[in-house]
Formats: C-alpha cells, structure tokens, sequence
C-alpha cells in the first residue's frame, strides 16, 4: 500500500481526493475482486463519469433498493449514477484501508 488517508473516528467526512487515493490502493490489493472493482471504478472516474461522495464514513444508515442497512464501516460514493459502498477497516489509528466494494 501506497499512501494512506487519515481518519479519526468511525464517523468522519472524505473528500474526492482521499477516496481516490483508497482506490488506488485497493487496486494494488491482492485480493483479486477488491482490486477488480477498485480498478473499475478508478477508469469510470478518470472516463469523467459522474463522480460524488453521497455519505462519508459510518455504519448503518437506510439501506436501499430492497435491501437493509450495511452494518459495515463504509464511505458511500456514486459514480455514474449508480451507489456503491467503499467498506473499510482501521490499520491502525487515523488509517484506513478498503476491505470491500459493494453496489
């Protein structure tokens, strides 16, 4: 992993340029869906698809298109018109990593 964004609490607000950064990491992953997806989102981006940050991070939250709340640590980000949640985990403290991408 490259550079890493700092974030303290479980609640916190992201900007564009740190969720960039947590996808380019995550698309050095190992684990090949992660990365995958990571690197799909990254192209969509740099395509200039519609890009915003919906939620930054928490857990919970309304759920949506028939499905409950995600129980997981997530920033939630849409991209060309379509969710998804960015899951992540403390490395340690102020220090993230994506674990998941979900939508």
């Amino acid at each position: 992993m490259t550079k890493k964004a700092n974030f303290s609490g479980l609640a916190f607000n992201v900007t564009k340029k740190q969720v960039k950064t947590l996808l380019s990491d995550a698309s050095k992953s190992s684990n090949r869906n992660l990365r995958d997806k990571a690197k799909d989102l990254i192209q969509q981006i740099n395509a200039g698809k519609q890009f915003a940050i919906a939620a930054g991070g928490h857990s919970g939250g309304f759920g949506g298109n028939g499905r409950g709340a995600d129980p997981n640590p997530h920033v939630t980000i849409e991209v060309n018109r379509r969710r998804y949640h960015l899951q992540y985990k403390f490395l340690r403290k102020n220090q993230i990593i994506l674990v998941n991408i979900t939508g």
